[in-house]
Order: C-alpha cells, then structure tokens, then sequence
C-alpha cells in the first residue's frame, strides 16, 4: 500500500469515527437525563441562617425493597457568588444503621413489588461563609441498597446569616433636647453590613426609624411632646435574594426622658357677653339690671317713681320675679348675739323704774310741803 492510500484510509476512518460520535451523542445525553430522571436518589437542602454554620442535608431513596438505609453523605462547595470564595468542604457525615428486624417463615402475601422511601438526615459542620447569597452544591450519598452509591445531586444552598451586633452601644441626653447615639461595629462584621437607628416610645413600643442607612454618631431631636425613650441599632446584611434584610439588633439601656415643651399663651381681649342670671335653691344669683326709667313717669305722677316691672314692651311677657331673688337668705349670727335683746328689756325697766321711783318721791316731797303750808294758815 502506497503512502497516498494509506493517508486516505485514515482520513476515512477518522470521518467515520466523527459521524459515529455526532450520532451517538443526543443518544447518550439523553439516556444520562433518563437516568437522572429515574434515580431512586433525592437530596434537599436547608437554608443557613445561623452563624454557627451548620448545613442540614436531606437524603431520601426510593427503594423497591424494605430494610434498606441510607449510611453516609458527603457535601462538596461548587460556586460562590460574585465576589465571595468558596468555603471549604466540611467532613463527611454517617449514619448509624439499626440492625434488620428478625426475618420470618411466613410466606408473601403477594408478589407485585412494593416501593418504599427511605430518609436520612445529616448535619454538616463547617466555617461559615463570608458573604450571604446562593451557593451550589454537590452531595453524593451511600446505602445498603445495590448499587450502594448515589449520582452526585447539585442544590442551591441560600445563605441568609445575620452580622454581629454592634457594640458599646451609649445614649447621651443633650441640653437642647436632643440625644446622641454612638456604637462600634461587632467584632467579625462584614464589609458590606449597614446600620439602622430607631427611636423607641417605651410607653406604647412605637419604632420611628431614624435616617438609614447611618453611621455612628448619630443625633437625634426629640419630639416638642416630650417622653420616655429608648434607642435600637441594627446590624442589616443583604440576604440571598441580594436585599438587605436580615438584621440583629440591639436596644440602648436604661432610656432617656424629656419634658413637654410648656406652649406660650397670649392674653385675649375679653369677649363681650350678656350677663346670664344665675339660679340657685339658696342666696342672691346675679341678675340683669333693669332698664332705665322713662323721663316721664306715669300712674303717681313720678312722685315716688316707676316700679321695677311698670314699663314693658308691646308683646312682652308678664315678669316674673326669678327664684335667687325671692330666696330668703340665711346669715348666721355671731356668739353673744342672742343675749343683747333681754339686757336691752331689763335696762328699759330699770329707766323706768327710776324715773317712777323720782317722779313718786317728787311727789310725797309736794304734798308734804302743802300740808305744813296748810297747817300754819290755819294757825
């Protein structure tokens, strides 16, 4: 065989090697997606919300036969999000295996097959990782059943886990009523965390978010109505969705209290108003004066003048006298009061009788004196 023959042989080979692979491929891919599909193996993962970093992993199979378990699983970090580095890979768990229930002599009820799913669950313990977002990950998994290994099953971890919370967390009262609010950040906090203040009434537990996101100091001016109030800070990440929502928060202590600030008043002009009469069971209610007396008085000639209810008004009302003014007002009288009338009675006698007593001795002097008179013109 010439060299020309030989060159074209293996260009005829390596067309038909080419044509084999171009066939064969969509047929092997699609077999490879039938059994993904049709694997008796499942996995599930749970979100990591917590800073101790534990990951929890559910393993389940489908087994056509009972007494099958499933003994070890293994989690291996794929990606990362933009920006973070994939965390290491935590040891791998087991399982323990509870020994087969004793085996029986009695003969199957039936023969179709009967389909069971057997779970396991599994905690892996690892470093936290140092940014929120989705991860990708790889679990393989062994059993007792055949074949006793699992495809590898890629999940998303979503990673939610909350910053520190800030420390030396201090409120000052300011003579201007105003507070400031100062902290540091806990100690491992993320580049990317943010800080919310709040203004706490602790009377009704009312939140008023400050402006966010803020850096400390922080001043805060209280309302003119005054009040007890305390002062939260919150260490906010993004969470897997990429928004900033997972927060740990911190609340100052003991609060501060402010006074309502006094409101000025202004005097006002007194507003004319009509005298209203005042009723009463007992005393002198006020009452409207009467009009003035017309210049001509009619009746008695204005001799002792108009009466108080004389003059009316053409479809006027007969008066009636109100109740304060036909009221007998009580006065009490002071100690001694009762004894000035007998004293008064008893020194009127006495006068009297000393003016009888004058008048009866004036007397018998006179007939006396007339009756010597008499006695010597008789001599």
């Amino acid at each position: 065989m010439t060299l020309r023959n030989r060159r074209a042989s293996i260009a005829a080979a390596c067309a038909v090697l080419v044509a084999l692979v171009l066939l064969l491929a969509p047929g092997l891919q699609r077999a490879d997606a039938a059994a993904a599909q049709s694997s008796p193996w499942d996995a599930s993962v749970s979100k990591l919300s917590d800073d101790d970093g534990s990951v929890t992993v559910t393993v389940s199979y489908s087994a056509s036969r009972p007494g099958g378990h499933i003994t070890e699983a293994s989690l291996h970090y794929l990606t990362a999000p933009a920006g973070c580095t994939v965390p290491e890979d935590p040891p791998d768990e087991t399982a323990s295996v509870e020994p087969p229930p004793p085996t029986t002599t009695e003969p199957p009820t039936t023969t179709e097959p009967t389909t069971e799913t057997v779970t396991q669950e599994f905690t892996f313990d690892s470093a936290v990782p140092r940014c929120n977002g989705m991860f990708t990950v790889q679990i393989r998994a062994r059993g007792t059943f055949v074949p006793p290994d699992s495809p590898p099953m890629s999940r998303k971890l979503a990673v939610a886990v909350p910053a520190p919370k800030v420390r030396d967390l201090t409120v000052v009262a300011n003579p201007d009523r105003t507070v400031s609010v100062t902290w540091l950040p806990g100690f491992g906090t993320p580049e990317d965390t943010q800080f919310e203040v709040s203004r706490v009434d602790v009377a009704t537990g009312d939140a008023s978010p400050l402006q966010s996101p803020s850096t400390s100091p922080v001043v805060d001016t209280v309302p003119d109505s005054g009040g007890t109030f305390a002062y939260s800070v919150a260490s906010v990440r993004k969470d897997e969705a990429d928004a900033y929502t997972v927060r740990n928060t911190v609340r100052s202590s003991p609060p501060v209290t402010f006074d309502a600030v006094p409101v000025p008043t202004t005097a006002a002009a007194p507003a004319e108003t009509t005298p209203s009469v005042a009723t009463g069971s007992s005393g002198r209610g006020a009452t409207t004066p009467p009009p003035p007396p017309p210049v001509d008085y009619e009746g008695d000639g204005g001799a002792a003048g108009p009466a108080v209810f004389d003059v009316t008004e053409p479809g006027e009302e007969d008066p009636v006298l109100p109740e304060s003014a036909r009221a007998v007002q009580q006065y009490a009288q002071p100690p001694g009061a009762g004894l000035l009338q007998p004293v008064a009675i008893a020194l009127c006698l006495a006068v009297w009788a000393a003016i009888i007593f004058t008048v009866t001795r004036m007397a018998r002097h006179a007939e006396q004196a007339l009756a010597v008179v008499a006695i010597e013109h008789d001599g």
